[in-house]
């Protein structure tokens, strides 16, 4: 079945960040929880999350949303997270997403990336 109006049209973007607290970027509860309310702030519908504690460090969060998806992976090793939020459509604000996280790292040290996708280019 194919329904209608949905777009193709979505937004991929993409933040690192660098020299954050060691405990924040190794705390799998915490960035669970973050994810969720970035999630929330974004204005996305979460499916399912997973998340995962690597040893001796590191932690990984996997959000899958009804508008695609959102994953942290950080290397507390190295005080460096990136961030990569998918979401198709027009109502998601993935830039949300990024500033919830931007607020806990409080880092100066960001690039961020964002790609307009699903868009078709016509040849003449």
């Amino acid at each position: 079945m194919i329904r209608e109006g949905h777009s193709t049209q979505g937004t991929l973007l993409i933040a690192e960040f660098w020299d954050v607290d060691f405990k924040i970027l190794n705390n799998k509860f915490l960035l669970e929880k973050v994810s969720k309310k970035a999630v929330e702030e974004a204005r996305c519908k979460p499916l399912k999350v997973f998340s995962h504690k690597f040893e001796p460090q590191g932690v990984s969060v996997v959000c899958f949303l009804e508008e695609s998806h959102l994953a942290v992976h950080t290397y507390p090793e190295h005080g460096y997270c990136c961030l990569v939020v998918y979401t198709c459509g027009q109502i998601a604000k993935p830039k949300k997403a990024f500033e919830v996280f931007q607020k806990l790292f409080k880092t100066k040290s960001i690039k961020l990336k964002e790609k307009k996708l699903g868009r078709k280019i016509y040849k003449d």
